[in-house]
């Protein structure tokens, strides 16, 4: 049977208030003991009537001498163990005066329809019953028509085992994603990623940037005669899209941009490096296969090369994407060039990317909140504060420890393997892939509530206690020290002209025998990409007081054959 929710408390410990009888007459004294010792007092069942007999009995007096005989509401409370106030006792003694009623209402529904209610609930299994199914049922087969605060009262007080549980809508396609395909992709990245160094493992995604789909709730102070509950947007600003690219190690290639414009002001070198970001045009704004392919040119595989260099690694790499049909066009087109520089493509489940895609996971989510809060510059046109604010949320997330962060929220970790060298050494360290550690897989973590599994909690709760370092466990292993080099270790005595000679024909023969492609013909020294070429000053040119007009930069509309960067 359900707990009444209006069950009165039981009756208190009652006992002579021995530590004021300083303060009492002897009248007073008199009838407390017989209060105390009155059998109605001794039976009460709760605690409100004992506050109504006791102040019946030394109160609310009919007596000649009452000034004499009159116990305070104060002193009554002493005789409590624990001692009460005044007000609870006049309170409960005045409720007690009033017709005794029922606790509450009579349900809706007796007991026995709660329990076909119940039975609906446990047999609906995973198709998860709303309060409108229930409402409906309740209806055609009981003929009641009990509100939605009614029935989630019963589902709350009368139906072990069950809560109320507000979910928002997700696409149908992402909701039936299925949990063996989810298991099937961990088994065949794990089996793949066997050997594969931290820092060789990628994901890259494409997110569309709009600022009327993406505009956020916001506070504004308004005049307390003023209803306002909107702000403007303006829905002709077209979409741009931004392509990014994550590694293992915590870096990250150079982005492409693609705007609906064919050109872009130049302006937008005021702020970001010339370089640094591919800007391509479509008239949509969407990625198309051919800007894929161009960004996988120009801006993944000489960063792939890059590191090759740095960890002498020539081995398998992994690129992890959805299944974009732009994608699937690209790699049939890049495919010898995926072959020729040992990369190989795994696809995540469709629909699957809110689950295991590290970007969606962690990361564009947190870029659009930044680029949101974006200042714009009202001297620039509105494509450049577009471009300045989704670059500025883009280097929010562009840090180690958020893509780190990323990948961890995917299941995907680092191994603490690491060799017994300097901290200035690049070293090899592999990855760790576990899908029971990723907690965003709808049906793993349903799974582990129902099986009691307490998770972990992360972020803001742990920083507000104080710190200390929890032991090692299996996802955590024992830490080793790294040594690092101490000023007398790297002291040196001042470097000879020869030997400066010596260091610099050194540093080029390394790079010569670093070099990727074997090109002999290639005679340029590894510091010759370091010098600058001094800039001859124009005596003509006159000082301008005002900034210069905006120019505009052609985007290219044909990208390059494939042929003239194989050659």
């Amino acid at each position: 049977m359900a707990k009444r929710y209006h069950d009165l408390k039981p009756a208190e410990i009652i006992r002579y208030p021995s530590h004021i009888s300083s303060l009492l007459t002897g009248k007073q004294a008199d009838a407390i003991l017989d209060a105390i010792t009155d059998i109605r007092l001794l039976e009460a069942a709760t605690f409100r009537e004992q506050c109504f007999i006791l102040t019946t009995l030394l109160h609310d007096v009919d007596s000649p001498n009452e000034e004499n005989s009159i116990i305070s509401y104060d002193l009554i409370g002493e005789i409590f163990d624990p001692p009460r106030q005044h007000g609870s006792i006049i309170q409960q003694a005045k409720k007690f005066k009033e017709d005794v009623k029922a606790p509450h209402r009579p349900y809706i529904l007796d007991d026995a329809e709660v329990e076909l209610v119940k039975q609906l609930i446990y047999n609906s299994g995973d198709d998860y019953l709303t309060i409108e199914d229930i409402s409906i049922y309740i209806s055609l087969n009981m003929n009641k028509y009990p509100s939605r605060s009614t029935i989630k009262r019963i589902i709350k007080e009368r139906i072990q085992g069950f809560k109320i549980a507000q979910v928002k809508p997700i696409d149908e396609d992402r909701h039936d994603v299925t949990y063996e395909s989810i298991k099937e992709y961990y088994r065949i990245l794990e089996e793949e990623a066997r050997g594969v160094p931290v820092g060789f493992i990628f994901n890259l995604d494409e997110s569309g940037q709009n600022q009327y789909v993406d505009a956020p709730y916001i506070f504004v102070v308004v005049p307390e005669d003023e209803e306002i509950t909107t702000y403007p947007v303006s829905r002709a600003t077209k979409r741009i899209t931004l392509m990014h690219c994550i590694s293992t190690d915590g870096t990250s290639c150079d982005p492409m941009i693609i705007v609906p414009r064919l050109t872009i002001d130049n302006e937008v070198y005021d702020e970001i490096t010339s370089g640094s970001v591919l800007f391509r045009s479509q008239n949509k704004g969407y990625c198309t296969h051919e800007l894929f392919s161009d960004w996988m040119k120009l801006k993944f595989l000489p960063y792939l090369a890059a590191k090759r260099k740095d960890y002498n690694y020539r081995g398998k790499a992994i690129i992890i994407m959805d299944g974009f049909k732009g994608h699937e066009k690209s790699l049939d087109t890049l495919e010898h060039m995926l072959t020729e520089f040992n990369v190989q493509i795994i696809m995540i489940p469709p629909h699957s990317s809110d689950q295991v895609q590290p970007l969606d996971l962690f990361g564009f989510n947190i870029q659009k909140n930044r680029t949101n809060k974006f200042i714009v510059q009202p001297h620039y046109t509105w494509q450049t504060n577009q471009i300045l604010a989704i670059i500025e949320g883009l280097n929010t997330i562009r840090s180690p420890h958020f893509i780190r962060t990323a990948w961890e929220m995917s299941g995907i970790y680092r191994e603490r393997n690491i060799p017994n060298e300097t901290a200035e050494q690049p070293f090899i360290q592999y990855h760790i892939i576990n899908m029971d550690l990723n907690n965003h897989i709808r049906s793993s973590r349903q799974t582990r509530r129902r099986h009691g599994e307490k998770e972990d909690t992360i972020g803001s709760l742990n920083r507000r206690k104080k710190y200390k370092t929890l032991p090692p466990n299996e996802r955590f292993k024992k830490r080793k020290e790294i040594k690092l080099k101490r000023p007398e270790d790297v002291a040196m005595q001042k470097v000879t002209k020869e030997e400066a000679v010596e260091y610099k024909k050194k540093l080029n023969d390394i790079a010569k025998s670093q070099k990727l492609y074997n090109n002999d013909n290639d005679n340029t020294s590894i510091l010759d990409y370091f010098t600058l070429v001094p800039k001859k000053k124009n005596k003509t040119a006159k000082a301008t007081k005002s900034l210069p007009r905006v120019a505009r930069i052609n985007l290219p509309n044909q990208i390059p054959d494939f042929d003239d960067f194989l050659s």
